[in-house]
């Protein structure tokens, strides 16, 4: 059984490590997008569905009619797993109780909050839209609408960024008590604006460093590692994070996602009027694809 992946490209800002497909001030599309996902997921009636994964982009941007849309059309297509796994990303800054208790009631079961990391200086270097404060106060929405199964981005390796300030971070996460985190360290990908800017990350040694640094602390804090990104509280793997590295299939709906069928994969443009040009036209939105070898995959 295939995971689906579904793409929400809306931001409201870029930010300047970010090279995914994104779409700026472009939220008035969204109740055209949704439809497309809708039109393009016909194409997979009756799969079932192990997990699903709503990604960005910012999904937690969507208006109320837009994600009741999105929930309650998409079951109607695809068959679901029991105890089916249904993550959404989110930004701190979008979240709060009323939207918790949206999110809950649709019949999410899991949501990765873009929190990366508790100061302020690097939120605003990074050109983050939130505060520190805002990530806290996202994560008490989410636990009072009893949407407890969270999981926090962490980010690391910025230039200039000390071994205590990242042990600050790790301190002030794992004392919100989520159940999963994602650690990642700064990478400089073409056509981020970090790129354009000649930024670069710490020494490799030095983030070396801080990344055995933070699998000992995290795991002080009772979090298992059980991939090379991902640490979670006992139970608390995403099924979805690892169907992908499992290489299981997956179906990925909407603007530049991705698909992977037994060693086919392929990926959908990444212009937004192009995907909902062919999606309404009902031309195929793929733009490419390969035959992965089994050394490839």
């Amino acid at each position: 059984m295939p995971s689906l992946y579904v793409h929400i490209p809306f931001c409201l800002r870029k930010c300047f490590y970010c090279s995914f497909t994104v779409a700026i001030s472009k939220e008035h599309h969204a109740s055209r997008y949704v439809a497309c996902i809708l039109r393009e997921a016909q194409r997979y009636q009756g799969e079932t569905l192990d997990s699903i994964y709503i990604g960005g982009g910012t999904p937690s941007m969507l208006t109320e009619g837009a994600l009741r849309k999105l929930f309650k059309e998409l079951p109607g297509i695809f068959r679901c797993a029991p105890g089916l796994e249904v993550t959404i990303e989110a930004n701190p800054e979008t979240i709060d109780f009323a939207k918790a208790e949206l999110l809950f009631s649709l019949g999410v079961t899991r949501v990765s909050l873009g929190v990366q990391t508790f100061h302020e200086k690097y939120l605003r270097w990074m050109g983050r839209t939130h505060t520190a404060e805002q990530s806290v106060r996202a994560v008490a929405a989410l636990q009072s609408a009893l949407l407890t199964n969270i999981n926090l981005d962490l980010m690391y390796s910025f230039p200039g960024e000390t071994m205590s300030e990242l042990e600050s971070d790790v301190k002030h996460l794992a004392g919100l008590g989520c159940a999963h985190v994602s650690l990642y360290a700064l990478s400089v990908e073409p056509y981020s604006r970090f790129y354009v800017q000649g930024i670069q990350p710490l020494p490799r040694d030095t983030e070396a460093a801080f990344y055995e640094d933070v699998r000992r602390r995290l795991s002080r804090s009772g979090y298992r590692q059980y991939e090379i990104s991902n640490f979670c509280r006992s139970g608390k793997e995403s099924f979805h994070n690892k169907n992908y590295w499992l290489g299981g299939d997956y179906i990925g709906l909407g603007v530049s996602a991705h698909s992977h069928r037994q060693g086919r994969r392929s990926w959908n443009t990444a212009q937004l009027n192009a995907y909902m040009a062919a999606i309404e036209s009902g031309a195929n939105p793929e733009e490419g694809h390969e035959v992965l070898t089994p050394e490839q995959q």
